[in-house]
């Protein structure tokens, strides 16, 4: 389930109390799962400005300095142990078929990021035994490549290779429309509800304490999407909206029957049912 801590406004014994010029004494205060609990050193930035910090004690019990701006504001909400949790939670919902990524090949990019990503790391006993057990599945004549090589002129293409316009039209053709594997049936084309209006999206931005309902990260105005959980541009219900960043919004395009089954677990709707209620009162 995603979490909704309480973000942006400060509670606790006392109010914001200035501590020298422009400086707000925030200490006692809770912002999400931070509680503030002393000031500490300024910082300076290259342009000049500088910015107070503060010592914050996250109720997962790790300590860690914040920038008082980003934590009034709501930007920072945890130490991090918050957006881990989300994504766990998420990623416990989109296993097996169920995952978006279910079936598909990285392309050689990716497994060289993963590679690198992982130099030079350390691997507990278990995981160990699991890759060796991987590793002896793949020898020998159980490799798909075993007894095959490249040709000279093969691999010469492939360290140069150039796709020609003509190449790129037919590519683009080969997948364009129906042909295209995130095609849903051209619904894409259909225009939204007259009630899909500004007004509604701020509300639903507001009520998700302007963060991304999948990776918890924070959104400013310009990397907003209000998502529609059925994928039906015309019900405008506040129940079937939800507030995502640009970037998982465009995951939400591919594999949607899976992304229904997240959106619409049993603890997510009733948190978004009860957010509903409480801004209709």
């Amino acid at each position: 389930m995603i979490q909704d801590d309480k973000v942006g406004i400060g509670y606790g014994p006392g109010k914001l109390l200035f501590n020298g010029p422009g400086i707000k004494d925030m200490t006692g205060l809770r912002f999400g799962r931070l509680l503030v609990i002393g000031r500490s050193k300024s910082v300076k930035y290259p342009c000049g400005t500088s910015r107070a910090t503060w010592n914050c004690l996250c109720d997962c019990g790790n300590k860690k300095i914040i920038c008082g701006s980003s934590i009034r504001s709501g930007m920072t909400r945890s130490c991090g142990c918050l957006t881990k949790e989300n994504t766990s939670n998420r990623n416990a919902l989109l296993i097996g078929p169920l995952s978006p990524s279910w079936g598909k090949k990285r392309s050689a990019q990716h497994k060289a990021a993963i590679s690198l990503a992982h130099k030079g790391k350390k691997e507990s006993p278990e995981v160990l035994e699991k890759l060796s057990k991987i590793r002896k599945a793949w020898t020998g004549n159980k490799n798909p490549f075993f007894g095959k090589h490249h040709s000279e002129e093969l691999k010469r293409r492939m360290r140069n290779r150039y796709i020609s316009p003509e190449t790129r039209i037919k590519i683009s053709l080969a997948r364009r429309g129906s042909l295209n594997p995130g095609w849903a049936g051209g619904i894409l084309n259909k225009g939204y509800g007259s009630g899909f209006n500004t007004k509604l999206k701020e509300q639903i931005y507001f009520r998700d304490f302007g963060n991304c309902q999948i990776c918890g990260e924070p959104i400013n105005a310009g990397r907003r999407a209000i998502h529609h959980i059925d994928y039906d541009k015309n019900n405008n219900a506040h129940s079937n909206l939800i507030l995502l960043c640009k970037s998982c919004h465009a995951q939400t395009n591919f594999s949607r029957p899976t992304w229904m089954i997240y959106f619409y677990a049993d603890q997510n709707i009733a948190r978004f049912n009860m957010a509903h209620s409480e801004m209709r009162q």
